[in-house]
């Protein structure tokens, strides 16, 4: 019998929040995690995870977008030892800094369609608008891998690695 590949092609509005998916069809190929606003929990938005940054984009219900979702559990693991912050310096309002503090922990996105940045909520994929929470330790370097089911037996898979570029670029 043919084991389970823990992945599933399907349209964004069928995924849930912290969905991880690989973007289908003509300019895809990037990963995103699966966003939404915890007022409007029928739009989906997506967290664009590319080498050149971390963004966010609405996303139009009527125009129906591909993905691959990954099943099974999403690990965001952050780098104690490098591009650490224990008080606000320069991270902790750069996009892509993984921000813990008292409220939790969330994923700082810019937004290039209003120009403005937010913030996703970690595991819970709820989309927040930006809030300087200056009370925590922000991480500028972390990693995504992606835990297949248990029954898979499948080996733990890093998709995605990021590093917030120096100050001055």
């Amino acid at each position: 019998m043919l084991e389970d590949l823990g992945m599933q092609a399907t349209t964004l509005d069928e995924c849930d929040p912290g969905d991880l998916v690989r973007i289908l069809g003509p300019g895809g190929g990037n990963y995103a995690l699966v966003a939404h606003v915890a007022k409007a929990p029928e739009e989906r938005w997506m967290i664009h995870l590319t080498e050149a940054g971390v963004h966010a984009e609405r996303r139009d219900h009527r125009f129906p977008i591909w993905v691959l979702r990954h099943q099974g559990m999403v690990r965001l693991s952050v780098d104690h030892d490098e591009k650490v912050e224990t008080m606000p310096v320069r991270m902790f309002a750069m996009s892509g800094v993984v921000a813990v503090t008292s409220t939790g922990a969330f994923l700082n996105s810019s937004w290039p369609q209003n120009g403005g940045m937010v913030q996703v909520g970690i595991p819970s994929g709820i989309l927040e608008r930006y809030s300087e929470n200056l009370t925590g330790c922000f991480f500028g370097k972390w990693s995504i891998t992606f835990v297949p089911k248990p029954e898979t037996e499948r080996p733990n898979v890093e998709i995605f690695s990021y590093e917030v570029a120096p100050a001055g670029r």
